[in-house]
């Protein structure tokens, strides 16, 4: 009765939540709030977006609303904006209003609850803001001063590229130690050399958090804060990493107050510690240690990662159209020349490489729905109503695409930056750095990096790729390119294996797994009461784990078990790290399922050789009984029916020569025609993966089918990759979780039936 009464009170209230939802419907028929679609109790319209690209899907809401809409993230009111026009009118035509930061809990986190310049308001907003450009103006940023640090790193950064001497790297951190270091020498006073310990560690970190912010664990945070904060999850490494690096720059600022001439500053650190005692008599004065580690935090932060990601892909658009590139290099011929480094001054002479530099920005749409704002009163937009507090999204996305202002939208054309003559053409809907009030601080230092970084660059290189220029992916994971010497001869290489792009684009929030339009409030009643009873009998468990003395081990979630203390990518390290908490044998719940851990040498050897009977029955994994057609085969079968195929299978390979020398002969063979493969490719660039396969494989075939494939064998080549498919599926997240529980969704969106499927009878 209990329980139904706790079914009962949670139906109530998701009744009560509806009905508030219906009612803030007629109240915005009344105050002429945008229209929208109907959100769903306490999860707003979050089913309705992609979890991967939610810009798309504001876009298309935005065919169906208009372009100024409402919807609910969680049980948020937000206002959207799209296209050019609103936008503009927005934050150009009424900046003042549209000023604020919108309500964004993981920046308010991360600013120390609303610090610095990113993630703060109102009159601190204003003062912060204003001070850090008047610093950066004084360092030099649009200056001589400014160019000359850029124009130094540059020529460290050429540096470097020639010494990889054909050998395979990676560019992203090339790019942001070279542009990280031209913030750091004006936040710090000094730049870092490339392979300072130091330094890497906190590019590493920086790394970490736009990876994690860029991640659905971050997006989920923002919709439920409170939830959130209370349960384990990636995002407190998130959070881990932030406290660091704030540490480090605490650290940095010490030094400085340690050595601190207020008549000579030496950099933005400097300048911020004077204001600080200008005004230590002002309690309420805005310049204070918490606002200077946060305001340091978020240059550094936003004027590396924005950057050097623009150039990373930048140069990878210019592989795509290596007749684009080629234009560079006649231009950078005729105003530069080889005899000299480039110049800001230079740009205004380049016509073609600004026009494909904006273009590259705007192509790219780093960021694409900007950082959320914020209504400061109530503002008529095409004639509906954003009451004052609202947290509005300008869908940035949807400017840089908007087919009114660019006539290729979707496609890359440095024609849209120049006119019918070739000279540079300006264009008011280009706002990769946002507009208005809120425009990025670092926007005139950006522009001058991403000139003077491009140009050093192709003024010493030519782009090749390995491959035909047509079959360069620019959104893939992974791609192959090389550096040569302009001159013709070749002179460098660099493959650069670029990491999956994290922050290219901004997730959205959850991805729906089907029509959201109806959502029974009965649902909502029954995955509570399964949720109650789950946690009953995670309790009852308990209980019982004290009279059976099971290991101890981290308290169960309800329905989630401990999964969310796991690593998704390194779980093991995740249960050695238990390990030292909980001793070498504990307990934890994979979902519903309890589960015994054994760690170190001692305890294992005690399970599986001193007590190897005991411990030989295959554990419960459910994708495992669905590959072996519920428990048949060596690998997944129990009791006599494995005593019995493992003894066969040992007998009949001794027999045909494991062991022996029969066996080596075959391998011996195999190895022959490996190395011959190999021998073939005279020294280009290979991918090893497929050529271990064929030999190995080859190996058992002969045991196996009675004979060998020859490598480039079509139905060979197609076992093998339904093998890897297969090996990477078991091994990917969505494969660990059917792991745990394929009963938990026969509707099962994680959805593992490509690999599955390759079992299927025949």
């Amino acid at each position: 009765m209990e329980l139904l009464g706790v079914t009962t009170l949670l139906l109530i209230l998701c009744v009560i939540f509806l009905l508030f939802n219906l009612s803030q419907g007629k109240k915005q028929n009344k105050s002429r709030l945008p229209p929208g679609p109907t959100p769903l109790p306490f999860l707003g319209n979050i089913l309705q977006l992609n979890k991967k690209e939610a810009f798309k899907h504001f876009i298309k809401l935005a065919e169906q609303y208009g372009p100024v809409y409402t919807i609910y993230m969680g049980v948020e009111r937000v206002v959207v904006l799209c296209g050019y026009e609103v936008v503009k009118k927005a934050l150009n035509d009424n900046g003042d209003v549209f000023s604020g930061r919108g309500h964004m809990p993981l920046l308010e986190k991360i600013s120390s609850g609303g610090h610095g310049v990113v993630g703060s308001n109102g009159e601190r907003w204003k003062q912060l803001r204003r001070f850090a450009l008047m610093t950066l103006r004084n360092f030099g940023m649009g200056k001589r001063s400014i160019e000359e640090r850029i124009q130094e790193e540059a020529y460290f950064l050429t540096k470097e590229f020639h010494k990889t001497n054909s050998q395979p790297v990676d560019p992203t951190f090339f790019f942001s130690k070279a542009v990280s270091n031209v913030i750091s020498s004006v936040v710090f006073g000094n730049r870092f050399e490339y392979e300072s310990k130091e330094f890497l560690t906190l590019l590493s970190l920086f790394n970490e958090i736009f990876r994690g912010f860029s991640s659905v664990w971050a997006q989920m945070y923002n919709v439920y804060p409170r939830i959130l904060e209370k349960l384990p999850g990636p995002h407190k490494t998130f959070f881990k990493a932030v406290d660091k690096i704030q540490e480090f720059i605490a650290e940095r600022v010490q030094m400085h107050q340690e050595t601190l001439d207020a008549n000579s500053p030496r950099d933005f650190i400097d300048c911020f510690l004077v204001k600080m005692q200008q005004e230590k008599a002002d309690p309420n004065s805005e310049f204070h240690l918490t606002a200077l580690i946060n305001t340091t935090f978020d240059m550094f932060g936003a004027g590396t990662e924005t950057v050097s990601t623009t150039l990373r892909y930048g140069l990878m658009i210019l592989l795509k159209h290596p007749d684009v590139e080629e234009r560079i290099h006649q231009e950078i011929d005729q105003v530069i020349g080889r005899n000299r480094a480039p110049c800001i001054e230079d740009r205004s002479r380049m016509p073609y490489t600004d026009a494909v530099i904006h273009e590259i920005q705007r192509f790219i749409d780093l960021l694409p729905l900007g950082i959320p704002h914020k209504v400061s009163r109530d503002i008529e937009i095409q004639d509906y109503i954003i009451p004052k507090d609202t947290t509005v999204y300008p869908v940035l996305s949807s400017v840089l695409q908007d087919p009114k202002q660019f006539k290729y939208p979707h496609e890359f054309n440095p024609g849209h930056f120049l006119d019918n003559e070739g000279k540079f053409l300006k264009n008011d809907a280009f706002m990769p750095f946002s507009s208005g009030k809120r425009i990025c601080v670092g926007e005139g230092l950006a522009r001058m990096e991403l000139f003077l970084f491009l140009t050093n660059i192709l003024q010493k290189f030519t782009l090749r790729t390995h491959s035909q220029s047509d079959c360069v992916e620019l959104w893939s994971s992974c791609l192959v390119y090389a550096i040569f010497c302009h001159s013709g001869f070749l002179c460098d290489s660099l493959t650069g294996m670029t990491k999956e792009h994290t922050t290219r684009r901004v997730p959205g929030f959850f991805q729906q797994p089907g029509p959201a339009a109806v959502f029974h409030v009965s649902a909502l009643s029954c995955s509570s009461f399964l949720s109650c009873f789950h946690f009953l009998g995670a309790a009852s468990g308990f209980w019982k784990e004290n009279k059976i003395r099971l290991p101890p081990g981290p308290t169960p979630l309800p329905l989630l078990g401990n999964i969310l203390q796991l690593s998704g990518k390194e779980a093991f390290k995740s249960f050695i790290r238990l390990a030292e908490q909980y001793g070498p044998v504990y307990t934890v719940y994979m979902g519903m399922e309890r589960v015994v851990v054994l760690c170190g040498y001692d305890v294992v050897k005690l399970a599986l050789i001193d007590n190897g009977d005991v411990f030989s029955g295959r554990g419960h994994m459910p994708l495992l009984d669905k590959m072996s057609s519920g428990g048949h085969g060596i690998v997944n079968s129990n009791g006599e029916r494995w005593k019995q195929l493992r003894r066969f299978s040992l007998m009949t390979m001794r027999n045909f020569g494991v062991g022996k020398r029969s066996i080596e002969e075959r391998i011996q063979g195999e190895s022959y025609f490996l190395t011959e493969e190999l021998r073939k490719t005279k020294g280009q660039l290979l991918d090893p993966i497929f050529y271990f396969s064929k030999a190995v494989s080859n190996v058992i075939c002969s045991v196996v089918f009675g004979n060998r494939f020859e490598y480039e064998d079509k139905n060979f080549l197609i076992l093998l990759g339904l093998i890897n498919n297969i090996l990477r599926g078991i091994s990917s997240v969505r494969g660990q979780v059917s792991t745990n529980d394929l009963r938990c969704c026969p509707f099962n969106p994680l959805n593992m039936s490509l690999s599955l499927g390759h079992f299927a009878p025949t």
